[in-house]
């Protein structure tokens, strides 16, 4: 009975036929196995055999021995065919461990026959290295894709064990050298991942190869990170499941998955030396790491968290392919500007600035992330500033399809939440396995042995808190004590403190004063110790854990010790520190302008009891960020200011200021408060005060931006219009505000105040315009059409008149032409005005005259052309990234819900449009008519003949006076109307011809026809 061969070459030499094994020293009969074995079905002439086994042997010798050779085979039980000329096994009679590699332990596999050199015939070694290499290659090929599994799942020991197989299998295989020595890397073994690479090394030699390259690489980088490493470190322990949500983090960032995770916790439980191990497997994977923290009140300065980011992105590899322009943007915003240039930044809009800065510092990290996968850092993100919410989710959605991720280090309490959008981990205490490993590497560093006692009770007072077992670790090697260690981390602190002499003491204190602005050169400028006395010092504090510096010479210590060593400084030695800091950082600020440093100089000058200069900073600073279009953020910077002031005509100015600001930001809620207070501060101040000003123009515009109450807008404008107390330039103002509102909702209002402005001096540009714009209004209105283009050219054509205005003066002779018939002139007008606006960023001007634009060609171009237009318009609201309510409720969406009518889709029309019950109750009859037309033609092409009647009962009113012409909504209205009324449509649509009508282009045909009805004498008017 035959039995199946087996041949084990994975780190041993056997060759088994059921329970008979044949090993190396049986050489020929080994060696046959082999031959037999490892290639079946292959079929071996008797003499290549015995030519192969036997070289040296004549042939009478080569029959005997063979003849020898296949009895002993035959007794073993391989299954050989008696009498055959060709000896070979078939597969099925034979199994060799290497198609069995996935099914065997990674620890198991060894070289492929071991120590097996058979020397008795040359041409079987050839043959045997052919079949090391086959075997080998095939090892590999199984090995390969389990080790990469292990890899993509962060399985380190997996990783480890299958490498090290691999390894021995092909010592120079680069997949298995690197992935072992990122393994090591992962936990913690980077010394064995470098004795491992540069065993590699050595093992491929000095030949020139990319495997050398990347081996190369991949140790320059691990030293890298064990240099910039912080010094006396424990070694990190546990966390295996933070572990793996920020390896999954990483991996899916160099895969253009970018994401954000959130380290939240108690102080001292560990989340900054998360962030350190982050840091540390995301340069081993070749990323580059940007980190920074943000200190105790950084809350209160605007564009905290972003502002120190932007320095430390400009300085990656990869930042010199971000666009010029951005380049210059980004440090602008980072660079105060110290003299008085102003550029064009003046008259461009700040949610635009602001916009393209946003754009130019996604532009930066996705040019730095084109370089390498980047992974940011934010540690203490809680005291960032709370108001760039927004800012992160924008930055956070953008990172999902690019090569960049963020971890956020979030000190929490119970009462705590995080502001910022994105998944969090909670960083608890370190269970016991982790405190044991812990404990025994703290006790190496203190060269004590730790007793079960000791170290039960170190376990029981830590609470698994990886800073409290230090610091009670540190204390008990330096006592030998546990029984009298302190029951908290004040108590372990204060010890600390009490231990450490003056000099270093004060040290330490100048540093936590200092904070993230704390290097070895300004904590020694700042302390004024003696050189040798300062070095001795930081030679403390270093041999004690406490503070610690890196290359650069940034100092490290635990927020808690800085806490606690500041709580130690009396109140005006405090003050004197805060003011060496404060000149140090004045004279930095000379040579290198820098907005954080500005608000970092203002805090020390506060707190050194110079409020004055702290507000000169802060001022400095507010109007920096005003320039780069962050408005709401520098009026947030005045209030501090106001708050401080206690001049009162200082603070007028300041309240002055902010409510600029406001304005500019459209704060409408906080802007009435500010006014009330500048006004009254004013008449305090000057009994003689006139209140007469552009504050109170301010308070007319905000009964309508608060209240939405047109009319009352109107009313109080016309009031101060018609004030002869009032100056020139004043009263005009009001006019013109008067004349916008009473153009929606009052045509005899408009009349009257238009012929108020017609008498009052115009001795200012300014006034001159406003004085224009309002004959201008109502001339386009209820005047003569020529006479308003007639305005509208001259506005446009005149030098005197801001960039703003001359944006205005675009739109309103696009208007006029409009009016007049001069359709070719008034879309050229209106696009050159389309252009400037977005040029600008201007969202009003643009929306207005997108809206007129629109409208021209609902009228009169054919639907695709609309449809391009709207397509165009909110790509242009889009891009200059502002959002707007009468943008998103009312104007565009007016303009899709009549489109979308006219094409006969009246089920998207209804979509679109605002709802029928707030339309009904508009105050402007303008808006009303255009809705309800939308809602009339809609629901008459969905037979709701009921609803159709309501809304035709209220759109019967807006056509009492010839204060306005609109031909679609008349001849919706018409055409309504005469589904019940045939006979007072065509009434109606004889007089809208008639009387209503001044266009020169032909009206509707719908209308033409159904005033044929009525009479043929409106003929005449065409």
């Amino acid at each position: 009975m035959s039995a199946t061969l087996r041949i084990e070459t994975l780190g041993r030499c056997v060759a088994a036929v059921g329970d008979k094994r044949v090993e190396p020293h049986a050489a020929v009969v080994f060696a046959a196995l082999l031959l037999l074995g490892l290639e079946p079905g292959r079929r071996w002439s008797r003499a290549d055999m015995a030519e192969l086994l036997w070289p040296d042997a004549d042939y009478p010798t080569r029959a005997a021995r063979l003849r020898w050779l296949l009895a002993k085979l035959r007794a073993l039980g391989i299954p050989l065919e008696n009498g055959s000329a060709e000896l070979f096994l078939r597969t099925r009679d034979v199994s060799v461990d290497v198609e069995d590699v996935d099914e065997i332990r990674p620890d198991a596999i060894g070289a492929v026959l071991p120590g097996y050199t058979p020397d008795f015939s040359p041409r079987f070694a050839a043959w045997l290295d052919d079949q090391r290499s086959v075997l080998s290659a095939a090892i590999v090929r199984k090995l390969i894709p389990r080790l990469r599994r292990a890899l993509d799942r962060g399985d380190w020991t997996a990783t480890e064990s299958i490498a090290h197989g691999l390894l021995r299998v092909d010592e120079l295989n680069e997949d298995a050298a690197l992935a072992l020595a990122e393994a090591h890397c992962r936990v913690g073994a980077r010394a064995a991942a470098m004795t491992g690479l540069e065993r590699y090394l050595e093992r491929l030699g000095e030949r020139p190869s990319e495997a050398h390259v990347r081996a190369r690489v991949f140790l320059e980088r691990i030293r890298s990170v064990g240099s910039s490493s912080r010094p006396s470190e424990p070694r990190f322990v546990g966390r295996r499941e933070e572990l793996q949500r920020i390896d999954e983090l990483l991996r899916a960032a160099r895969k253009g998955r970018g994401g954000a995770l959130i380290l939240t916790g108690p102080a001292g439980i560990g989340k900054t030396r998360l962030l350190d191990e982050a840091s540390i497997r995301a340069r081993l994977a070749g990323m580059q790491v940007v980190r920074i923290r943000c200190q105790r009140g950084s809350a209160v300065r605007s564009l905290s968290g972003i502002i120190e980011l932007i320095p430390q992105l400009l300085e990656l590899r990869g930042a010199a392919g971000c666009d010029p322009i951005n380049l210059d943007r980004l440090q602008g915003l980072t660079q105060v500007e110290t003299g008085d240039a102003r550029d064009v930044r003046d008259s461009v809009s700040p949610s635009l600035r602001r916009s393209q800065l946003v754009t130019a510092l996604l532009d930066l990290i996705d040019a730095v992330s084109s370089e390498s996968a980047l992974l940011v850092e934010i540690d203490d993100v809680q005291w960032a500033d709370p108001a760039l919410g927004w800012l992160w989710d924008r930055i956070l959605a953008w990172s999902g399809d690019h090569d960049v991720c963020w971890l956020f280090g979030h000190r929490t309490t119970r009462r705590d939440s995080v502001a910022i959008g994105a998944p969090s981990i909670g960083v608890g205490s370190l269970d016991e396995g982790a405190t044991n490993e812990l404990l025994d590497d703290l006790a190496g560093q203190a060269n004590r042995h730790m007793d079960p006692a000791s170290r039960e009770a170190l376990m029981a007072r830590g609470g698994g808190s990886p800073l409290f077992l230090r610091e009670l670790t540190r204390q008990w090697g330096a006592t030998g004590r546990c029984h009298e260690l302190p029951g908290s981390l004040i108590a372990i602190f204060d010890t600390g403190l009490a231990s450490l002499n003056r000099y270093a003491l004060r040290t330490l204190q100048v540093a936590a004063v200092l904070d993230t602005y704390a290097t070895l050169e300004r904590i020694e400028c700042v302390a004024e110790l003696p050189r040798g006395t300062f070095i001795d010092a930081i030679a403390d504090l270093e041999a004690s854990g406490i503070l610690t510096a890196d290359a650069r010479g940034s100092t490290y210590g635990h927020v808690l010790w800085a806490e606690a060593a500041l709580s130690r400084l009396s109140r005006n030695v405090a003050k004197i520190i805060h003011r060496h800091a404060a000149e140090r950082l004045r004279d930095e600020l000379a040579d290198g302008p820098s907005l954080s440093m500005l608000w970092e100089c203002a805090r020390h000058w506060d707190r050194a009891g110079h409020p004055d200069r702290a507000r000169s900073c802060v001022v400095q600073g507010a109007e920096h960020l005003a320039e780069n279009g962050f408005v709401i953020d520098a009026a947030r910077a005045y209030r501090g200011v106001i708050q401080q002031a206690g001049d009162p005509a200082e603070r007028l100015a300041f309240l002055r200021r902010r409510i600029e600001l406001l304005r500019t930001a459209a704060r409408w809620s906080e802007l009435g408060e500010e006014i009330d207070k500048h006004e009254q501060l004013a008449v305090e101040l000057n009994p003689a005060y006139d209140e007469h000003n552009e504050l109170e123009i301010m308070r007319i515009h905000l009964s309508y931006d608060i209240g939405g109450d047109l009319a009352n807008q109107m009313r109080h404008a016309l009031r101060c219009a018609l004030d002869p107390r009032g100056s020139s330039a004043h009263r005009l103002n009001a006019a013109k505000v008067c004349a916008k509102s009473a153009d929606l909702v009052s045509p005899a209002t408009l009349r009257l105040v238009a012929d108020v402005a017609r008498d009052i001096p115009r001795t200012t540009d300014e006034a001159r315009w406003d004085g224009a714009l309002t004959q201008l209004m109502y001339e386009l209105r209820l005047g003569d059409r020529s006479t308003a283009v007639s305005i509208a050219e001259s506005l446009a054509s005149t030098a005197w008149h801001s960039e703003v205005h001359r944006g205005h003066a675009l739109t309103a002779c696009g208007e006029a032409y409009a009016i007049a018939g001069r359709i070719t002139e008034a879309k050229a007008s209106l696009e050159e005005g389309i252009r400037l606006s977005t040029r600008m960023g201007w969202l009003a001007s643009l929306v207005y005259t997108y809206d007129c634009l629109i409208g021209i060609a609902l009228d009169l171009d054919p639907l695709a052309t609309t449809r391009t237009l709207l397509d165009e318009s909110w790509q242009a609201i889009k891009e200059i990234e502002m959002t707007s309510g009468i943008v998103s409720e009312f104007v565009f969406p007016s303009h899709e819900a009549q489109l979308a009518v006219l094409q006969g889709d009246a089920t998207a029309a209804l979509k679109w449009a605002m709802p029928l019950e707030k339309c009904m109750n508009l105050e402007a009859p303008s808006w009303r008519i255009r809705l309800l037309a939308i809602h009339a033609a809609a629901l008459s092409q969905l037979g709701k003949r009921d609803l159709v009647r309501e809304v035709v009962r209220h759109m019967t009113p807006c056509f009492a006076e010839p204060d306005r012409w609109f031909d679609w909504p008349a001849s919706v209205y018409a055409s309504c109307l005469a589904c019940d009324d045939p006979e007072d449509a065509a009434r109606f649509a004889s007089r809208y011809i008639h009387s209503f009508r001044r266009e020169l282009y032909p009206p509707p045909n719908s209308l033409i026809e159904l005033a044929a009805h009525a009479s043929v004498d409106h003929l005449a008017v065409l």
